[in-house]
């Protein structure tokens, strides 16, 4: 008792001892609050400063219009002739003359190369002599069964002499036996003979193939062949020139994105371009949609087509045939064109310019999600919050139109459905609440958002498109 008694009086003295006002403990702490006061009279002062001084930013503008918006898909494709013929030969040789070459104009039946004929003329010398055998054994057969038939009448003439005594049954019969033999003869004789003339006429028929003609008028767009070169023909007629029938009549073939397919028909008008004449626009008319789809792997010989493999998006287009008038023959097969197809057009509708939505001011108020504004509290809320990472939200495809307006000389936040686009211009739609999207569930209490939805953009209306030191995205 008397040891605790002397003990404590010492520790409240030494407790005290600690804590006087000159003490170091004490001295500490009244500098670290004079620096922290320091510090933030310093932000305070530097952010009135920098804001005192900051030239204000004269922002570039647009005006949102009411007009004719004109919707279009875009697709790429191949120009060819509208009928193209691939001509190859039949039977095997050796080619023995060409007698057109590429871009010769040619006519329906034309000669266009000679293939040896030796071959051809001997088998042919070979059918005549069967043809002239058949025809003597035929001959011979008709002699054989009148033969036979002399004989029966001189057996019955001699029946009728003999009051039924001669000849025999058996001589009646053989001699009956022999008749119809002989009529058989004379059929197989026939048989013969048409298969000799059949085999003369196929070996004519091929000494005709040894002359390739032109089926159609037209002109050569390809030759595969030289003279001396052999030609073998077996389960695949070979190539061996393309011959297409009027280059002033020519066929655009498009691949459509599926995610346009919906939106196309035939007749609709079309307009494209190519690399040849970059500065001239030709136009045509969609006369053919194909219902089997083409991937980056292609079709099966059935016309199914198969996703490629250990790719899991493959890219699916359908081809889709424009009708082009080359009159002036300016196009040439083959070429590569960039089309577009106008799928509609909209009259009275309201519409921004599309370089607003590349937008963003450096500075502006933006939506944030609701764990944002937590760790914006305290020291953080200090920390500019850069609006240049705020992107428009976006969901399976589909997104807000989000534009920056100008409200008593300061950006604020609009946002609307898009509609349909052109290339300057999209189409502005109403927009009451926000869609229940996953990736608007932090942002739909946002003041930010909820102001920038019940601002409506009506033609008149100014739309920022760009500032001095404009952030693109």
């Amino acid at each position: 008792m008397d040891t605790e008694a002397t003990e404590h009086p010492a520790a409240v003295a030494s407790t005290l001892h600690a804590e006087r006002p000159g003490s170091a403990a004490s001295q500490r702490r009244r500098v670290c609050i004079a620096l922290a006061a320091v510090g933030v009279g310093v932000a305070f002062a530097a952010a009135v400063y920098c804001h005192l001084t900051t030239p204000k930013v004269r922002y570039a503008t647009a005006e949102v219009t009411t007009g004719t918006l004109t919707i279009a898909v875009t697709a790429t494709g191949t120009l060819k002739p509208r009928h193209q013929i691939e001509i190859g030969s039949e039977i095997s040789g050796v080619v023995e003359r060409v007698h057109v070459d590429v871009n010769d104009h040619v006519g329906k039946g034309q000669l266009l190369a000679t293939l040896d004929k030796a071959r051809l003329k001997s088998q042919l010398l070979q059918a005549e002599g069967a043809k002239v055998a058949a025809e003597a054994l035929l001959i011979k057969s008709v002699a054989s069964l009148k033969e036979a038939k002399t004989y029966q009448a001189r057996l019955l003439r001699l029946r009728t002499l003999s009051s039924n005594r001669l000849p025999s049954e058996l001589d009646e019969d053989l001699a009956a036996a022999n008749v119809v033999r002989a009529e058989a003869k004379i059929a197989e004789a026939r048989a013969a003979l048409a298969q000799a003339y059949a085999t003369r006429e196929t070996v004519r028929t091929d000494i005709s193939k040894a002359e390739i003609r032109s089926p159609i008028d037209g002109v050569v767009l390809a030759r595969a062949i030289e003279p001396g070169q052999t030609v073998t023909a077996s389960l695949q007629s070979p190539i061996m020139f393309v011959v297409a029938e009027d280059l002033r009549r020519m066929d655009l073939h498009a691949a459509l994105n599926e995610a346009d397919i919906g939106s196309v028909q035939v007749g609709q008008q079309a307009w494209f371009v190519v690399e040849a004449y970059p500065d001239r626009t030709y136009s045509g008319r969609v006369s053919r949609i194909h219902l089997a789809s083409s991937n980056t792997r292609g079709a099966t010989p059935n016309g199914v087509a198969l996703p490629p493999p250990n790719v899991p998006n493959p890219v699916v287009t359908y081809e889709t045939v424009v009708e082009v008038d080359n009159a002036d023959l300016t196009l040439r097969p083959g070429m590569s064109a960039t089309a577009e197809i106008t799928t509609g057009r909209l009259t009275g509708a309201t519409l921004v310019p599309n370089a607003a939505f590349g937008f963003t001011p450096a500075h502006a108020q933006v939506p944030r999600a609701e764990d944002d504004n937590e760790r914006g509290r305290g020291m953080m809320a200090l920390m500019p919050y850069v609006a240049d990472r705020w992107k428009c939200p976006r969901e399976a495809g589909r997104s807000l139109g989000c534009v920056w307006v100008l409200d008593d000389g300061e950006p604020q936040l609009a946002v609307f459905t898009p509609g349909p686009a052109d290339g300057p211009m999209t189409q502005v739609l109403p927009l009451d609440e926000l869609p229940r999207w996953a990736s608007l569930a932090r942002l739909r209490n946002d003041p930010v958002l909820l102001r920038a939805i019940k601002r409506k953009l009506t033609p008149g209306t100014h739309v920022i498109v760009g500032d001095g030191s404009a952030s693109m995205n």
